[in-house]
């Protein structure tokens, strides 16, 4: 699994943390979609990988920011005045990286709102915002 883990961040030219979340976030999508004897054949082709979901966070510890943004944005349906934020995408510039999504803004009549925030990344390589 270290091995796989140094490829990924060589090849991505992201932290240790991150190529390991990423991996984690993967694996965690084919146990939900795969059937089980498929799922069964992923983990058989990649040595270490039961181990590393065992090891892993909670998979709510990233849904927020995988799983459509919400509580990481402060964006649940029914809950503050940005509901429903989606469809993001990462940008990375030399200043920093931003979060770019959209929102539907309850104050004005659930209009659909384009939004940037400042994405910053802790210390285990857990993505945190601010706006």
């Amino acid at each position: 699994m270290d091995d796989l883990i140094q490829r990924l961040t060589r090849e991505l030219g992201v932290t240790p943390d991150q190529a390991r979340g990423g991996l984690v976030a993967l694996l965690r999508a084919g146990q939900k979609n795969l059937a089980p004897s498929d799922f069964e054949q992923v983990l058989a082709g990649v040595p270490g990988a039961d181990q590393l979901l065992k090891n892993a966070r909670p998979a709510g510890a990233m849904s927020s920011l995988a799983g459509g943004l919400g509580s990481l944005l402060g964006g649940k349906s029914g809950a503050g005045r940005w509901a429903g934020p989606g469809h993001s995408a990462i940008l990375q510039e030399k200043k920093g990286d931003y979060l770019i999504y959209h929102a539907y803004d309850t104050e004005w009549r659930g209009v659909s709102t384009l939004r940037i925030a400042i994405l910053r990344w802790d210390s285990e390589g857990w993505p945190t915002i601010s706006n």
